[in-house]
């Protein structure tokens, strides 16, 4: 019968005597049996089970443990990351087989085991097995740092350079190398471990053996010591006590001092260095993840939105979210996030198509806007009662023409100007409807005054199987006094024509809450959009006492009639008196009295201390010698007569003409564009470009009402 010789395994030394006892010999055998008894096993030691200071005491049994009390015990391991206790199996390993594995790792890593556990660290810091291997990892790093100082051993010195946290409390921010004294520290404990020592005799051997830390802040500034070396110095020097051997002893550490400050600038380089090569990493796997997540939005169909997202150098900007991360990207990682990555591309296609579709609204409608400018300055008569061309734009034909032609086709000023002959039609329907609304807006009482009546065949309709006919809008109601409408938005005070060209009705838009993208890419308006011309009851009535005031009939005055008069009023209430007794009036036309009126005196406050004070005249017109003294303290653009509002613009100087080779029209270059867009003062006779105002002006504004009335005090 053949025997095999048992495998032999390779073991460690340490193993067989750490392990279990070696099997004793067989008994002899006795003559009387044939078999051989096994071994007894050795008795398995009992392992010792320490009690947990939050068990109950066996003999204090009223005294429970909650499970949240037991919790708190597991909160600190709770924190860390993967498996606890792993690293205790790695020392088992043989010895040749550990320096083989750690002899390929790089200082700084071996620095970490040293953190890991007790028996990793006894085992590195072994100076006879270790030592090799920490300069084997020094020497193979790239790029070399400088040579390790001859005050410190290999592990110190890794500890200096590629420490990651404090060397007082392990933060991990606000960190900063002090080479003067090899120690890493965060902000907070700096000022718990530096001092500024003050100036004395004492001192001064000690400060000429260290090299201080300059600092230059606000809240600290000047030259630190570390607390540690000034006091292990200090003490030294007081246990020499004679004179000489302390001189010896300064003069040693400064030998020792020298050689640092020489190492100094070979420490900040190799620092600096490091901290470039730590940001090119960072922007290297940060350019990765962006390009990760790139090539999975290509994949997705988002090629078009990518270059709008990227920066000049490749990487995502910072409105794509989880862009800005150094991890590599994952399959896992992705799922995640992919949702909230695709819905901002998604908000910037849409924005892009937006743009897109605006600009090329935009460029139309400029087209048109030049052929209304040609049309306005041939047809003056519309001039401040026609409708903006953004209106005109969503009328058809042009609307058809900029919405509706393919954004691939190039549109020019030939294909507006067929349609030239559709622009009177426009503006008259348009004047039509704004005027029918104006006049719904006003009350029933306000048209009785008016004479805006109903015939008695239009009220009852006659004639069977007719439609009731609707009465033509009398626009004489427009011109009353009286007759004023508001806006909403700016609080404006508005007569008719003014109304009809006011900015927040003409460019307002409607807000939305889910708008498509032909809506939010719209430019074009029409009037009155957003509902805020309304009728301005309380400026009304205010123009109602005026006008009484005055001595006028309300029904029946104008605003062209009021201006002639060049009648002024003082407010009663408003006077007031200058420290010597002497009065100050306020004194102001009818149209800034109506402004001064609804602005200081229609507030329940200003009622209620007017029935407090009991006086019931509010208005006094201003005569004699106080009127004249009011033309005089009053502006020469707003004196009587020559307001601004009265004020003309010469039609040769704003006139466009058509180059009917090109089919182009373009602006007549006369006297150059500032001076083309001066208003002729009343009374001028030749426009600033000497052309004869015989051949024709047009009005420039028509007479409104100021946001803030002007005010003269008398």
């Amino acid at each position: 019968m053949s025997t095999f010789a048992p495998s032999t395994r390779r073991t460690s030394s340490r193993l067989q005597q750490k392990g279990t006892k070696s099997q004793q010999e067989p008994n002899e055998v006795d003559s009387d049996t044939s078999t051989v008894a096994p071994a007894p096993k050795p008795a398995r030691k009992k392992q010792k089970v320490s009690k947990s200071k939050f068990d109950a005491p066996k003999a204090n049994a009223d005294v429970t443990v909650s499970a949240a009390e037991t919790a708190k015990q597991k909160a600190a391991w709770a924190k860390v990351k993967g498996r606890r206790g792993q690293l205790k199996l790695v020392v088992e390993m043989p010895f040749d087989i550990l320096l083989e594995i750690f002899q390929y790792l790089p200082p700084a890593d071996l620095l970490c085991l040293t953190k890991a556990s007790k028996s990793l660290r006894a085992l590195l810091l072994d100076r006879t097995t270790a030592l090799p291997l920490w300069k084997f990892a020094f020497d193979s790093i790239d790029p070399a740092p400088p040579a390790c100082p001859s005050d410190l051993t290999l592990p110190q010195y890794a500890n200096l350079l590629y420490t990651r946290t404090c060397h007082y409390c392990d933060s991990a921010r606000g960190l900063t190398h002090v080479w003067q004294f090899y120690t890493v520290v965060c902000k907070s404990c700096f000022d718990e471990q530096f001092f500024r020592p003050s100036w004395s005799p004492e001192n001064r051997d000690v400060t000429s053996i260290l090299q201080g830390y300059r600092v230059y802040r606000k809240d600290r500034n000047g030259i630190f010591y570390l607390k540690s070396e000034y006091e292990r110095h200090q003490k030294a020097l007081n246990r020499v006590g004679e004179e000489s051997s302390r001189w010896d002893y300064v003069a040693e550490e400064r030998k020792q001092l020298f050689c640092r400050y020489n190492r100094m600038p070979e420490f900040r380089e190799w620092d600096s260095k490091q901290s470039r090569l730590k940001k090119l990493d960072v922007e290297t796997r940060r350019t990765n993840r962006s390009d990760a997540i790139k090539e999975r939005l290509k994949e997705l169909g988002y090629d078009d939105v990518l270059p709008s997202v990227t920066r000049w150098s490749g990487a995502l900007q910072d409105d794509v979210p989880y862009a800005k991360g150094v991890k590599p990207l994952t399959e896992r990682e992705w799922v995640k996030i992919k949702p909230e990555v695709i819905g901002i591309l998604d908000k910037k296609r849409r924005e892009i198509q937006v743009n897109a579709r605006k600009t090329l609204l935009r460029d139309r409608s400029h087209l048109l806007s030049l052929i209304y400018q040609y049309y306005i300055s041939n047809s003056r008569s519309f001039t401040g009662v026609a409708p903006s061309y953004l209106e005109v734009a969503k009328t058809e034909p042009f609307r058809t023409l900029i919405y509706d032609t393919p954004s691939d086709k190039t549109l020019t000023q030939a294909d507006f100007l067929a349609h030239l002959d559709e622009l009177p039609k426009i503006f008259e329907s348009w004047r039509e409807k704004t005027t029918s609304f104006l006049h719904g807006l006003i009350p029933r009482a306000n048209k009785v005054f008016g004479k805006s009546k109903k015939t008695t065949a239009q009220a009852k309709g006659k004639g069977k199987g007719k439609e009731k006919e609707t009465a033509p809008v009398d626009t004489a109601i427009f011109d009353l006094a009286t007759t004023l409408f508001g806006c909403n938005s700016c609080k404006a005070i508005l007569p008719y024509h003014p109304a009809l060209t006011h900015d927040c009705f003409v460019t307002s838009q409607l807000t939305l809450e889910n708008p498509t993208v032909e809506e939010s890419a719209d430019p074009n308006a029409i009037w009155n959009q957003t509902g805020a011309v309304e009728y301005h009851q309380v400026a009304s009535d205010c123009v109602s006492e005026i006008i009484k005031t005055l001595g006028k009939d309300p029904k029946t005055a104008t605003g062209e009639e009021l201006d002639e008069t060049r009648q002024r009023l003082e407010c009663t209430r408003c006077l007031t008196c200058t420290p010597s007794g002497k009065p100050k009036r306020s004194i102001m036309d009818w149209r800034n009295a109506v402004v001064h009126e609804v602005l200081c005196h229609t507030s329940e406050e200003a009622q209620t201390e007017q029935k407090q004070t009991g006086s019931t005249k509010k208005w006094e017109v201003v005569k004699g010698k106080r009127l004249t003294a009011t033309y005089k303290r009053e502006i020469f653009a707003e004196a009587p007569g020559k307001e601004s509002w009265r004020s003309v613009f010469c039609v040769q100087c704003n006139l466009w003409e058509l180059d009917e080779k090109n089919c182009e029209v373009q602006r007549v270059q006369t006297g150059g564009w500032n001076l083309a867009d001066m208003p002729i003062p009343p009374g001028k006779n030749t426009c600033i470009a000497n052309h004869d105002m015989s051949m024709g002006t047009y009005r420039s504004s028509y007479p409104g009402f100021r946001a803030n009335p002007c005010v003269f005090i008398l």
